[in-house]
């Protein structure tokens, strides 16, 4: 594992290479990981744009919608949507025959609709020895219009023989509307079982339902909403048009759904669409993995899912974490710390856009292990200064030992040493420097790898 060091200023004191102050914890702890910018763990999220429609279609035609998006292809794009008014469903039913000379009694009129409340009804209707087809017609008319649960959904009409049904609403046509004509305790009809749907009905597009046909036509779109190369996907929700980017993106304040009568007539306008939710790439960090060593002197590691501000317990507990770093492809925005939930001590730091915590600073898991390839870096605008790194040791109990000592005279260069200091299980090791004049910006990085 490298361990970066940071790069610190060094006066004539010895000066750990270490961002904060480190203390060997006496127990296990939980650590609490935070961001000092809530852009940190910040996701992509798909824009959303809202269109409603708004009003009844009274003319028969094509509304217009029109779609502007930065990026797309054709934007603004300008889609017709075939859109109707709605027609009254009219049904007719037809006496055949007359009544006989001794035949008075009851005809039975039987009526079924979905829109019935009790369907079907049986409606029975008094008649008169010789009434013609023509005076039974007028007499079921008179017997309809009595019955409220048909009068509340259609109008009774008709002339002579025929009894017309029209429907009060354009909700569509239903097919199981029907008026049916026999004797009952009467004699002298010719049955009539099944009248005749003269008008066949025709839903107005409400708004919801022309909500659906938008959809559909800027599904058809290739640029718009269709499946491969759309660049929303389309839903509706009720009255509402709902485009959501394929892509997570910047927001992009262009965007807008723009309804409005073409043709047609009924819609009240709808120039301006909502932006529901806005767009956004993603930013900061989102995921870091820690790695560290247990109560049992173990190696233990987890991702973690930031959450800006707000503290994120780690599912291990760590007696000591040696790095940390940007799981993700994405550069921390601002610093991460991992904090002791015992006594708040910060425990490692990725400072902010490092990416990684940078501490030359580490603890040895319940193995033998050996420090290897030492890079060492110095830059001091100060002529024939000395800037000494010490690679030092604290075994478990004991005291800070130095291993390795490596004088840098040069300014601004960079040394890579193969490194082969013996660390003993459950030690620490460090890197500290000091300088013999002027100030010293300084890096050191090591590896810790498991004696062979």
């Amino acid at each position: 594992m490298n361990i970066q060091g940071i790069k610190a200023g060094v006066q004539t004191t010895e000066l750990d290479i270490v961002p904060v102050a480190i203390t060997p914890p006496t127990n296990a702890r939980v650590h609490a990981i935070t961001s000092a910018s809530n852009e940190d763990s910040a996701v992509a999220v798909a824009q959303v744009e809202t269109a409603t429609v708004v009003g009844d279609i009274t003319g028969d035609g094509n509304a217009t919608v029109i779609v502007t998006s930065a990026g797309m292809a054709g934007s603004p794009k300008t889609v017709s949507v075939a859109v109707v008014a709605g027609t009254a469903q009219v049904e007719t039913a037809t006496v055949v025959g007359t009544i006989a000379a001794d035949g008075a009694g009851n005809a039975n009129v039987v009526v079924t609709g979905a829109l019935i409340a009790g369907s079907p009804l049986l409606v029975e209707v008094a008649v008169a020895n010789d009434d013609t087809a023509a005076q039974v017609g007028g007499k079921i008319r008179t017997a309809l219009g009595l019955v409220s649960a048909i009068t509340d959904e259609y109008t009774i009409s008709g002339a002579d023989e025929n009894i017309i049904l029209t429907c009060d609403t354009t909700t569509g046509n239903d097919s199981t509307l029907n008026i049916s004509i026999d004797n009952g305790t009467c004699s002298g009809l010719t049955a009539a079982p099944e009248s005749v749907a003269t008008v066949a009905g025709v839903a107005t597009d409400t708004p919801s339902l022309t909500a659906v046909k938008i959809k559909a036509a800027l599904d058809a779109d290739a640029a718009i909403g269709h499946p491969t190369t759309g660049k929303f996907t389309v839903t509706t929700d009720g009255a509402d048009v709902i485009l959501t980017a394929n892509v997570a993106a910047a927001n992009d304040a262009t965007l807008n759904v723009d309804i409005n009568n073409g043709t047609c007539t009924g819609l009240t306008d709808a120039p301006t669409s909502a932006n529901t939710t806005a767009g956004s790439a993603a930013s900061g960090a989102s995921k870091i993995k820690i790695i560290g060593v247990d109560e049992n002197w173990n190696e233990v590691s987890e991702i973690v899912t930031l959450a800006g501000l707000t503290a994120v317990n780690t599912t291990n507990s760590y007696w000591f974490i040696n790095y940390m770093y940007v799981y993700n492809s994405t550069v921390n925005t601002g610093a991460i710390t991992a904090t002791a939930a015992t006594d708040s001590t910060v425990s490692c730091t990725i400072s902010a856009a490092a990416g990684e915590s940078q501490q030359a600073y580490q603890m040895a898991v319940n193995e033998d292990i050996e420090v290897t390839n030492l890079e060492l870096n110095v830059v001091n605008a100060t002529g024939d200064a000395i800037t000494t790194f010490k690679v030092k040791v604290k075994e478990h109990f004991g005291g800070w030992r130095t291993k390795k000592v490596i004088n840098i005279i040069d300014s601004n260069v960079i040394y890579d040493i193969d490194l082969q200091v013996q660390v003993p299980k459950r030690a620490l090791v460090k890197v500290t420097a000091v300088n013999t004049a002027g100030t010293s910006l300084v890096g050191a990085s090591f590896t810790m790898a498991k004696k062979s």
